[in-house]
C-alpha cells in the first residue's frame, strides 16, 4: 500500500460506538505525520468536556499511552516512538468510554537517513542522539534520530544549517525536541542557533545565539542553559549562558570565574583554553557540573557564587582521586556516589574507555571502581558518552565507531546498536517514555 493510500484510508472519518455510558467519543481519526512518517496524529470529539489519551502499539508488541489530553470537547493526541511501515493498532480513551482507532499503517523512513542494527537484548530506554553525515569537505548534513529499545529509528529530523549537532533532547514540556546547531568547522560559530521541533514535525523555530559549544541542559521551568564561548585578552574560554523563551540570554558563569589559564593551563591550544564540552545539572542543588576537556576537569559550578565547590581530576581538580586519570574525557555522569566517565584519551594507545568512580563528595576523595573497556577496544577521539540504568547497568556510546553499547550491572555486554551511515554520534539522552 503507498502512503497516499495509507493517509487516506487513516483520515477516513470514524463515528464509534463507544463502550461506556458516561462519554460519547465521535470522529475518531488518525492520520500519518506529512513531516514524520513514523508518527501518528489522532483526533476525536466528545459530548461533554473532559480529558483523554490513546492507547497503541505495534501489533504483537505491547501497549504504551499517550500523556492525558487538556479538558475540552475536541481532544488532539500524538503518537510517538512506532517503527516505519508497522500496523498500528489502540483505542481512544476518555472516562470510562473507549473507542478504536482506525486501521493503519506507518510510513517509510526517508532514503539518505543513517541506518540502524541491533544485536543482543533490548532494554527499556529509547535513544535520543545526533548523527553527522559528512560530505567531501564540510558537514553535508546532520540528522536528530530516535531509536527504540529493539534499535528502530522511530523519530527523526534532518538539518541543513552545515553546523555541528552534539546534543538533542526531548523538551520538558513533552511537545518534541530540543537541539543546539553549534561549531562551524570544529570551532565557535557566529551563526549557532538553538532549535525546537515539534514531535509531528509542523513546527520548527530557532533562536540565534552566537558562539555555543557542544552541550546544553533544559531545566524544568523550560529555560535552556548552554555551553559557549568567551574570549578575553585572545584566550579562548568558555561560560555558561541562560537562554529564555524570548531569546534574551544571560551569561552565568565563565571559566575564568575559577580557573585562571597560568595555573590551570591547558593542554590542546589549538583548542582553545578551557574547551567545556559537556554539561549536566544537578536538579536538587540547582548547581551544574561542567566538563572542561582541555583541563581534565569536571567541575560543581554555583552560578549563585559563581564558584566551584570541587573539581574532579586534571589541573583544576580538588578531589583526592585513587587510580586510573582520565584525558579529554567528553560525557560524564554523576550517579549517586559514583562518577561515571568517558574517558576518550586516558587509555594506552588508541583506546577510550568508561571509568567508573566511587566518589565521596563531603570528603573530596574518590577511588577507581571499574574501567569499561569495549571487547575488541574502540577509540573516539571526539565525543563520547556514558550513563548509568536503573538496573545498575551502564550505556557507553562510541562517538566515531558510532556504536552504543549496553552493558549490565557486572560490565558485560547486552546489547548493541549500529547506527551507520554518518560520520560521527553525538551526546546520548535515554527516555523511557517519548511524547510524554
Amino acid at each position: 500500500m503507498s502512503r497516499t493510500d495509507r493517509t487516506a484510508a487513516s483520515l477516513a472519518l470514524l463515528l464509534a460506538a463507544c463502550k461506556g455510558d458516561d462519554i460519547e467519543i465521535s470522529e475518531v481519526e488518525a492520520v500519518v505525520s506529512d513531516d514524520v512518517a513514523t508518527v501518528v496524529i489522532v483526533t476525536w470529539r466528545t459530548d461533554v468536556p473532559t480529558r483523554g489519551h490513546v492507547l497503541f502499539g505495534v501489533e504483537g508488541e505491547g501497549e504504551r499511552a499517550t500523556a492525558d489530553t487538556p479538558e475540552g470537547t475536541e481532544h488532539r493526541a500524538v503518537l510517538v516512538g512506532l517503527p516505519a511501515n508497522a500496523a498500528i493498532s489502540g483505542e481512544v480513551v476518555s472516562g470510562d468510554s473507549t473507542a478504536p482507532l482506525p486501521p493503519l499503517e506507518t510510513g517509510s523512513l526517508p532514503d539518505d537517513i543513517p541506518t540502524t542494527s541491533f544485536e543482543g537484548e533490548p532494554g527499556d530506554d529509547f535513544a535520543l542522539t545526533s548523527a553527522t553525515v559528512a560530505g567531501s569537505e564540510e558537514i553535508a548534513s546532520n540528522w536528530v534520530l530516535l531509536t527504540d529499545p529493539a534499535g528502530r529509528v522511530v523519530w527523526y529530523h534532518r538539518d541543513d544549517r552545515g553546523l555541528s549537532i552534539f546534543r538533542a533532547r526531548a523538551s520538558v514540556d513533552g511537545a518534541g525536541v530540543v537541539y543546539a546547531s553549534v561549531l562551524e568547522n570544529g570551532g565557535p560559530s557566529e551563526n549557532s542557533e538553538l532549535v525546537r521541533v515539534s514531535w509531528d514535525g509542523s513546527t520548527e523555530s530557532a533562536v540565534a545565539v552566537p558562539n555555543l559549544a557542544h552541550d546544553f541542559v533544559e531545566r524544568e521551568d523550560g529555560v535552556v542553559v548552554s555551553l559557549g564561548y568567551v574570549f578575553r585578552d585572545d584566550i579562548e574560554g568558555n561560560d555558561l549562558v541562560e537562554i529564555r523563551a524570548d531569546g534574551s540570554t544571560e551569561s552565568l558563569w565563565t571559566t575564568w570565574d575559577c580557573f585562571d589559564p597560568v595555573e590551570n593551563a591547558g593542554d590542546d591550544p589549538a583548542h582553545g583554553w578551557t574547551h567545556a564540552n559537556a554539561l549536566d545539572y544537578d536538579l536538587a542543588s540547582g548547581d551544574y557540573l561542567v566538563g572542561l576537556r582541555n583541563l581534565a576537569t569536571i567541575a560543581r559550578v554555583d552560578t549563585a557564587t559563581r564558584t566551584c565547590p570541587w573539581g574532579f581530576g586534571g589541573t583544576g581538580g580538588t578531589v583526592d582521586i585513587e587510580g586510573t586519570r582520565f584525558i579529554h574525557q567528553h560525557g560524564f555522569e554523576l550517579a549517586g556516589d559514583r562518577m561515571l566517565v568517558f574517558d576518550n584519551d586516558g587509555g594506552a594507545g588508541n583506546v577510550s574507555r568508561g571509568i567508573e568512580y566511587a566518589f565521596d563528595e563531603d570528603a573530596l576523595t574518590a577511588t577507581e571502581e571499574r574501567v569499561l573497556v569495549a571487547d575488541p577496544p574502540l577509540y573516539s577521539f571526539i565525543m563520547g558518552d556514558i550513563h548509568r540504568l536503573d538496573d545498575g547497568g551502564t550505556v557507553l556510546l562510541w562517538s566515531v565507531p558510532q556504536l552504543i553499547d549496553r552493558l549490565d550491572a557486572e560490565g558485560v555486554r547486552v546489547g548493541r546498536l549500529s547506527i551507520e551511515g554518518g560520520a560521527a554520534l553525538g551526546f546520548v539522552e535515554l527516555i523511557r517514555d517519548p511524547g510524554r
